[in-house]
């Protein structure tokens, strides 16, 4: 009988996960522009805001997610268990393959997960969901989403989520202050920039 792990083996290598992010983002800003083109620069809270805010909101949602993102591993440090020696989630595993592995990893982490996500969770899912739901449940619903894509890397380590709500819902805080989705998007790039560079200085 065939290891059930064969399936995440093949969908979290390297070069799928690479083709997976790419493939997606690429279906998402397409159907964005399709489907809800005159909502997408609209900067009210039911909009999409794919616009970039200035650069001191940019700046100030970088430095947010530095000290999010620091935070959270020096919680994890002191107070979450020690993960298991060679127990891993997919991505992690990445993290800490040297070679190409660690470098698509980076790619990932920094240039494509960031605007990708963010355009899709605190842009669009956001703008509709506060339209139909109001602005808690919107929040609660689309930070619930974006954790729960991150489940692979949960169920080796618990801890985290609480790295990952807390930015989700402080990218969404940065949209609305500053009526723009680029704070959201340097938040998440400073919070990863944090996770891989502990990761390199440290693996």
């Amino acid at each position: 009988m065939r290891d059930p792990k064969w399936f995440e083996e093949i969908m979290f290598s390297p070069f799928a996960v690479i083709l997976i992010v790419i493939g997606g983002g690429v279906a998402m800003l397409l159907a964005s522009y399709f489907l809800i083109r005159e909502q997408l620069t609209k900067t009210t809270a039911v909009g999409a805001a794919w616009v970039p805010g200035s650069r001191k909101k940019i700046a100030f949602g970088f430095g947010v997610g530095v000290l999010v993102g620091m935070t959270y591993l020096t919680l994890a440090f002191f107070l979450g268990p020690k993960l298991p020696s060679g127990s891993h989630g997919p991505l992690a595993k990445m993290a800490v393959t040297k070679g190409i592995s660690q470098l698509l990893w980076i790619v990932v982490a920094l240039f494509l997960a960031p605007p990708i996500e963010e355009l899709l969770f605190r842009g669009v899912l956001y703008g509709g969901y506060r339209q139909s739901f109001g602005p808690i449940r919107a929040a609660v619903f689309t930070s619930s989403i974006f954790v729960l894509l991150h489940i692979t890397e949960i169920n080796y380590y618990w801890p985290a989520i609480v790295g990952i709500t807390s930015s989700a819902f402080v990218a969404v805080w940065l949209r609305l202050r500053s009526a723009a989705i680029g704070p959201a998007v340097a938040e998440h790039f400073g919070y990863n920039l944090t996770i891989v560079t502990c990761v390199l200085l440290f693996s």
